[in-house]
Order: structure tokens, then C-alpha cells, then sequence
């Protein structure tokens, strides 16, 4: 009876397919030749070779029959893409030779993905990779077997002694089977005077013979010009060394014109071309390099760094991005770019005789300014620092953070003042009249019609309000920019911004008059913001309540934002219950739930009869489970762990120029992991978070623009697995799934994050109040996701607490892991973000979605087109995105 000895044997049985493993000689089988076991003995595998009769061979001689791939059969012919290749015994095989599948190579990891394949001619089967295998022949590029093309980057030794010149000359020898998910991006190159062939991305060969950007040559002098740089190995890069070019960049993000190699002694660096000088370069302003220097511009945050007014910094090049110097500080990691007017050799004072920190009322004229900042007539504000506009006003200007405002403002001291205004109380109590009377005109964000929205509310250009340019004699001004909205430049105190929402403008009143502490004001505020909660609550204004309370979150006005926001989910939930599917489980949990607690037991019990109605396949048990059941639990479907891991997979490789091997900053020395596995799946339920979840769809359902873009691509959810595990479910148990809107721009995606904020997020959801506090915003403070979960790998920490398993809740084992979380996310009205430093608008990009005189729901970062890494998906509240699964 045939049995398995030897500890490192698989168990063969007779009847099993097997191949002759290894090169045959005289009266023995060929590589790849298929026999049937007999027997199995303690010294080997008996097996009937055919033709070749029965031999005893050892296990290492048998390779065992695996399933092929789904698109593979013995037999079927597959035409050879790879370089040529010669054997040993004398077997050559060329680019194009046709070959027969006669099976798989085993299961081990360097063999998993080889095929057996015989060739006609040839005296052995050989083992090929499935990615060097073709029914149609091509090669990526357009590109045909040997045509010329050219090397575009440095100097570059290869371990096998082979070498790549700058512009030297090849010809395309195939296919290439690195097996990274990029070979769709490379060929193999046989360059003169090789001898094996390499592969190369095809953005680092050329039809015609290279040049280098900016007219250089190899060879040449250059000078590094930036400030210094510090490189993650810790090398170092200082303003002023010299430097010889080496080729051209082959980095493949579009700026090719641009970017060029230099080798700086021993170490080659990637370098634009602005970043170097042919002769050696000066630092504005007449400093030296290390010159110490104080900042007297206004505290503000700068380049992901933060300058503070009066802080001693070290001079370390000219500046990168402005006609300035670069400093660096002992707060900040990278230098920072600064105007040489903003800096002195002397500590530096205040105009005014004001402090630091001191705080101030803003008397001039209203106006806003690009980003969403506003400027009110009596507005509180913080002395951050002078005015450093480099004429003779600035003994004159102050510059100075108002409520609510992101950067700071530069104004006379004519228009502060230390005391509350005298007039201020008389001036509120105008505005919050005005903007009571005129409540019945809708935000753009909220305009009664898709089709009339522009029509139903004035455009700013047909206002009388306009876009001037104004000095320091006349207003005040903005850092980011000079031209901005005025309104009064004749006024000798504010005048109300026309372009200002009703609302917003009582929240304006609201604030200014808590800053003041003009308590009538305030209680005249309060009742004029909640007459119109009870309007918009009985007139059924979702949007309005939604504005109301988002307005109030703003401005600090809390109860009122509390009360906005009970209103809302109050009267939601009829309108959510007409509208959610019939099969949405979680919904009618969701809304029944709530209506109970809430004492509206009618459209409770029409939650549950509509649920019940609709049902053929859940019992009720499944709808009125307890909370505690329903919250988390790791699910036991075998077929969604596998899906999850699909999308994983298909989700891993990045669509930028270098596939795994993309790294941004965000993973600063992480490693790389060649691979993320899934150890189970954890399903979220959560019906408090899934019923914010979808009243928020629904106001993004009132005030999406009708020629709103709706289809992204987003390659987590066009072909999810996990959408596609939702329609297996809907077969299954109709009453469970839950479509995407793709018509709101919903979608699956992946978040990042460490395991106490995955635990959280897994009972809280999303808190608005934590964005940006992992490694900086740059499209704003926002929730930021990524279809590649590569990119949200980078944000995943592992718990380092040893005891965390218990007979209470056993869920927690998974917090051990390394989790991703998979989310519903509804985009809405997408603002495209394609900008290469985002960092000077990300504050405008963050209004856009929450200003109700913008349409924009989120914002999509494409850092794919402008650095070849990943899209980024930024989102700026909380209840637009639920987390669905959690995969530990």
C-alpha cells in the first residue's frame, strides 16, 4: 500500500500526474516529460514513464502537477516574448518561437509562476515565466525585435560588469519578466558591447539619440543652487557644491525638459534644472552661507514648516520657491523660504509698540480674500508680527491673525485697535437685521435647482463688489496674494461683503459679537439662527440645516451646531426611509433605531413593517439584533477574505513610473513590504455612524451641481471585488447589500492609520478633529484616502502592547496587525487638484468644500500626474465616509 516517507516528500498516490525534473541523458526522460505514480517505496516514487518504461526516482527528481493558470490548458501554444536565450545542450530560443503548455513547475515561490513548455526542435521542455508568454505577440511601447534605441540616463554599472553610457546605442531584444506589475512598462534593451540584456522602463530609452535639458553636456560643471538638503541615508547636499553632469532624468513624471543626473563626488542625484547654475551661485541679499538671521515677518506656517516672528535661523542657500533666502530653524526639519525683507540681523520690533500675541480689533473695511479668509469690521485678532512689504509703510502696518482665518493680514495701525470699537454694537445689530431679511435667498450650495442654481443666485461679477488692487494706504493685505474682494474702499468702517450667504453672515455677527462680548448681540444672534432651525426644520430645508450647522462648527457656535445637527437627523429620517433600498439592512436598522430613541415610534414601526414588507430572506432576529451584536465582529465568509485579498492584490502595485518600488515621504524609512496579506476580515455595522453616513449623502444629493464630473476611474471600486461580494450577497440574502451612488461619486477606498485610531474609528467613526495630526495636510485638514493601499500602508503602525486578547473581546487580536481600513466614501463634486505644490492653496481647497458660497465636496489630489506616485482623496467631514471592513 503506497504511503509517504521522508519528512521533506509530498505524498504521492498512484495515478498522480507527474514531470521529470531535471536535464535527462541517455535512456532517461526529458525535463518536462509526464508520467503516472505507481508506487511509492522508502527509497522513491515508482513511476511509468511510457515509452521510457518505469523508473524509481527520488522526490527531488519529481516536479508534481499544479493547476494552471485559469487562462491555460495543455497544449495550448503560447508564442515565446522574451530576449534570446542559449542552453547548455544547444537548445536556442528566439523572440517569437512557439511552444506547447505541457504544465506548471510546482509551488514553490521561485517556481509558482513557471510554465512547462515544450518547443518544437528543442531536446528539452524548458521552464519559462507566464509573464514571457503570449498568445498575441507585442511589445510594450510599439516597439519591434531590434529596433534602436538609446539609454537616457546616467552612468550606470551593472553587477554582472555590463555598463550603461549616457546616449548609448541598443537594440530591443523582448519582453521582460521582472514580475512587479510593471512589465507592461519595460522592455529588455541589449546595449553594444553587453553581453546580456537589461530591462528598461520605457521612459529610459529613446528612438533618437538623448540630449540633456538646458543645452548641457556630460561632463559639464554645475553648481547646486537650492538650499541644502539632507537625504534620508543622511548624506548631505550644500548650497554652492560643484557637481559634473551625467545624463538625463528618467523619473517619468512629465518632466523630462527638466531634470537631469549630476554627480556631486562619489554620490548621483536626480536634480531640476532651476536647482543648478553653471557658475557659482550668491545668495540674495549679500549673506553668507551659515550667517545667522532673525525672522520679523508674521508667524505663519510655510512649507510644511512653521516661521515664528523674532526666531533665529541659519542661512542655507537662496530661496527655493520665491526670490528670497532659505533659513533653517531650529523647530522645522527643512529650511524655509523667506523674503529678504523678512529677515534682519537684529531682533526685531513691533510698530505700535504691540506685542507679540496681542490681541486687536480690526476697524477697517470688509473684504475677503482668496482661501475663504474674511475680514469684518470689528473681527478679534492676534499681533503675529510687522509688516515686511520692503517700502516705507511698513513702520506703519502690523500684521495680525483674525478669528476664523487661516493666514495672517496686513493692516495700517490706523485700522486696529486695542479696545472694542464704539460703534460696534450699533454696526452688528445692522448686519444681523440685514441678513434675517434676507434668508429667504439661498447659498449657491443650496440653490433650490440643479438647473437654476447660477441663476438663482447673483455671480460675484455682477455684484458691486470687484476685484481691485489696493497698497497699504488703502486697505489692508493678504499674504497669500494682492488682489482680493473689497467692499468700501471710501467707507470710513466696514460694509457688509455682498457675496456672503444670509447665514454665514449671521455666524460672521455671532462671532464677532462672543469676541467683543456684546452679550445683546449674542442673544439677538441666537434667537435669529434658531427661528431659523425651526424653520428650516419644519419646511423640511435639509440643506439649510446642514449649512446651519456646518457655519456653526466654524465659528465655535456649539450648542447651536449641536441643535443644527439634531434638527437635521430628525427630519431626515422620513426622507431617508422613502428613499433607501429595500435590501439595505443597515438602513432600516439604522433609521428604526433612531426613530425609537427619539420617541417617533409611527416611523419606527414603518421601518419595521417596510422592512418586513420587502423581506424574503432575513428573519427579523437579523433586523432588531442587540447593539452590542451589531457594532464589529470578524466575519467567517471565506469567499470575502478571499476577495479582500483580490483587492489587495490588485491594489498593491502602484500606477506611478517605479510600481512597489514608489515611495513618497509619507513612509519616510519604513519598509517596503512586498506584499500585504489578509488575516481576516472584521465587519463594521455601526447603524449610528451608517444613518450620518446617509442623511450626509443626502444633502450631497441636494446640492450636487448637475454637470458634476461623476466617474473618477477609481480603480479600488470600478473593479472591486468587494462590490462584486455585495452582489453575490444580494443573490444570497437580498436583504444585505448596499450598492455604490455612483451618481454622487461613491466609491470604496483605503485608509491608513495606528491601531488606536483603527479601534476608534471602529466604534466612533471619523474625527475631524485628528486630521493632519499624522504627517502633515497638503490639500488642506482633511480625511485623506487612497485607492492603492499601498499609499495607505504607509500611514498603518503596528500595536507593540503585548496583552491584548481577552475572553471579552477577542476582536482585539487583530490590533496586533498591521489594518487597513476599507471605507464608503462619497465624493460628490470632486475639486481637482493637479498642482505640483499644493501647500499655498490647500486652505482655499479646504473652503471650496465647506464654504456655502462653493459647490465642492472633496478634493482629488493627483500627485499620479504630477509626482507618478498615488491620487490622494481628501475629504472635509467626517460623515462622508463610513468604514465597512477592517483588514488586519
Amino acid at each position: 500500500m503506497g504511503g509517504c516517507f521522508g519528512c521533506s516528500a509530498r505524498c504521492y498516490r498512484p495515478g498522480d500526474e507527474v514531470f521529470f525534473g531535471r536535464s535527462g541523458t541517455y535512456n532517461l526522460p526529458a525535463f518536462g516529460d509526464r508520467g503516472l505514480v505507481k508506487k511509492t517505496t522508502c527509497r522513491g516514487v515508482v513511476v511509468d514513464f511510457g515509452e521510457k518504461g518505469l523508473l524509481l526516482l527520488n522526490f527531488a527528481d519529481i516536479l508534481p502537477q499544479q493547476p494552471l493558470p485559469d487562462d491555460c490548458s495543455v497544449g495550448t501554444k503560447l508564442h515565446y516574448g522574451g530576449p534570446k536565450r542559449e542552453y547548455e545542450n544547444g537548445d536556442v530560443l528566439n523572440f517569437g518561437d512557439v511552444g506547447e503548455i505541457s504544465g506548471t513547475c510546482g509551488s514553490s515561490k521561485t517556481e509558482a509562476d513557471r510554465l512547462i513548455i515544450k518547443f518544437v526542435g528543442h531536446q528539452n521542455a524548458k521552464r519559462i515565466r507566464r509573464a514571457l508568454l503570449f498568445s498575441e505577440l507585442s511589445i510594450p511601447g510599439g516597439y519591434r525585435l531590434g529596433e534602436r534605441v538609446y539609454w537616457c540616463g546616467s552612468a550606470w554599472a551593472l553587477a554582472d560588469g555590463d555598463r550603461l553610457q549616457f546616449g548609448q546605442e541598443g537594440e530591443i531584444a523582448g519582453c521582460t519578466d521582472v514580475c512587479d506589475g510593471m512589465d507592461k512598462e519595460r522592455v529588455a534593451v541589449l546595449f553594444k558591447g553587453n553581453k546580456q540584456p537589461v530591462a528598461m522602463h520605457l521612459v529610459e530609452i529613446s528612438r533618437v539619440a538623448p540630449s540633456i535639458p538646458g543645452g548641457l553636456q556630460v561632463g559639464d560643471k554645475v553648481y547646486y543652487a537650492w538650499p541644502n538638503w539632507t537625504a534620508p541615508d543622511g548624506s548631505t547636499l550644500t548650497f554652492g557644491t560643484e557637481g559634473k553632469v551625467a545624463g538625463c532624468s528618467c523619473a517619468g513624471d512629465g518632466s523630462h525638459d527638466e531634470q537631469l543626473w549630476v554627480k556631486f563626488g562619489d554620490a548621483f542625484a536626480c536634480i531640476e534644472l532651476n536647482q543648478i547654475t553653471t557658475e557659482p551661485p550668491s545668495i540674495p541679499g549679500g549673506f553668507k552661507l551659515g550667517e545667522p538671521l532673525f525672522y520679523c515677518g508674521p508667524s505663519r506656517s510655510c512649507n510644511e514648516g512653521v516661521l515664528s516672528f523674532g526666531e533665529i535661523g541659519e542661512v542655507t542657500g537662496r530661496a527655493a520657491f520665491c526670490h528670497g533666502i532659505a533659513l533653517l530653524f531650529p523647530s522645522n526639519q527643512d529650511s524655509l523660504d523667506v523674503k529678504v525683507t523678512e529677515v534682519c540681523g537684529e531682533k526685531p520690533w513691533i510698530p505700535g509698540s504691540f506685542d507679540h500675541g496681542e490681541q486687536v480689533f480690526y476697524t477697517g473695511p470688509c473684504c475677503s480674500f482668496p482661501g475663504g479668509d474674511l475680514l469684518v469690521y470689528g473681527a478679534l485678532g492676534q499681533v503675529v508680527g510687522r509688516s515686511c512689504l520692503g517700502d516705507e509703510g511698513d513702520d506703519q502696518r502690523v500684521a495680525a491673525v483674525f478669528q476664523g482665518n487661516m493666514h495672517p493680514s496686513v493692516v495700517c495701525l490706523s485700522q486696529v485697535s486695542r479696545e472694542v470699537p464704539a460703534d460696534l454694537h450699533a454696526y452688528l445689530k445692522q448686519q444681523l437685521e440685514r441678513a434675517d431679511a434676507n434668508m429667504h435667498q439661498p447659498s449657491p450650495r443650496r440653490a433650490a435647482s440643479r438647473e437654476q442654481r447660477f441663476a438663482s443666485f447673483p455671480s460675484s461679477s455682477s455684484t458691486s463688489t470687484a476685484d481691485v488692487k489696493i497698497d497699504w494706504k488703502e486697505g489692508p493685505f493678504h499674504l497669500l496674494q494682492q488682489n482680493f474682494r473689497f467692499s468700501g474702499l471710501e467707507a470710513t468702517r466696514g460694509t457688509v461683503l455682498e457675496d456672503m450667504a444670509p447665514f454665514a453672515e449671521i455666524a460672521s455677527v455671532y462671532r464677532t459679537a462672543k469676541d467683543a462680548r456684546l452679550t445683546p448681540i449674542i442673544e439677538d444672534a441666537n434667537k435669529a439662527a434658531r427661528l431659523q432651525v425651526k424653520l428650516a426644520h419644519e419646511s423640511g430645508d435639509l440643506a439649510l440645516l446642514s449649512e446651519i450647522a456646518r457655519e456653526a462648527e466654524e465659528c465655535g457656535w456649539t450648542d447651536l451646531c449641536a441643535s443644527a445637527v439634531s434638527e437635521l437627523e430628525q427630519a431626515s429620517l422620513p426622507v431617508l426611509l422613502d428613499h433607501c433600498r429595500e435590501n439595505d439592512v443597515l438602513a432600516h436598522r439604522a433609521i428604526y433605531r433612531h426613530a425609537t430613541s427619539r420617541g417617533m415610534l409611527n416611523l419606527a414601526e414603518k421601518a419595521h413593517l417596510r422592512f418586513h414588507s420587502t423581506s424574503n430572506a432575513t428573519p427579523d432576529s437579523e433586523f432588531q439584533r442587540s447593539r452590542t451584536d451589531e457594532e464589529l465582529h470578524q466575519c467567517q465568509d471565506a469567499g470575502l477574505k478571499e476577495k479582500m485579498q483580490l483587492l489587495l492584490d490588485e491594489t498593491y502595485t502602484a500606477w506611478g513610473g517605479y510600481g512597489p518600488a514608489t515611495r513618497t515621504r509619507d513612509r519616510t524609512d519604513q519598509p517596503m513590504a512586498e506584499r500585504l496579506e489578509v488575516d481576516n476580515v472584521v465587519v463594521l455595522s455601526n447603524t449610528k455612524m451608517y444613518l450620518k453616513y446617509l442623511i450626509r449623502q443626502q444633502i450631497i444629493n441636494l446640492e450636487m451641481p448637475q454637470s458634476a464630473q461623476t466617474d473618477w476611474s477609481v480603480r479600488t471600486s470600478s473593479t472591486s471585488p468587494i462590490s462584486k461580494h455585495h452582489q453575490d450577497l444580494e443573490r444570497r440574502h437580498p436583504r444585505t447589500s448596499k450598492d455604490l451612488r455612483r451618481d454622487l461619486n461613491e466609491c470604496y477606498l483605503w485608509h491608513g492609520t495606528g491601531p488606536k485610531q483603527v479601534e476608534s474609528i471602529s466604534r466612533k467613526g471619523f474625527d475631524l478633529q485628528q486630521a493632519g495630526s499624522g504627517r502633515g495636510s497638503l490639500f488642506g485638514r482633511g480625511l485623506y484616502f487612497a485607492e492603492s493601499c499601498l499609499k495607505a500602508d504607509e500611514y498603518a503602525k503596528k500595536n507593540d502592547r503585548e496583552q491584548l486578547v481577552t475572553q471579552k473581546h477577542p476582536h482585539r487580536a487583530m490590533w496586533q496587525l498591521f489594518a487597513l481600513i476599507l471605507c464608503r466614501v462619497t465624493l460628490g463634486n470632486v475639486n481637482y487638484c493637479d498642482v505640483e505644490d499644493p501647500t499655498a492653496i490647500r486652505e482655499s481647497l479646504r473652503s471650496s468644500c465647506r464654504a456655502s458660497t462653493d459647490f465642492y465636496h472633496s478634493v482629488l489630489g493627483d500627485r499620479e500626474k504630477t509626482r507618478k506616485t498615488f491620487r490622494e482623496f481628501v475629504i472635509f467631514d467626517e460623515n462622508q465616509a463610513f468604514p465597512e471592513y477592517i483588514a488586519p
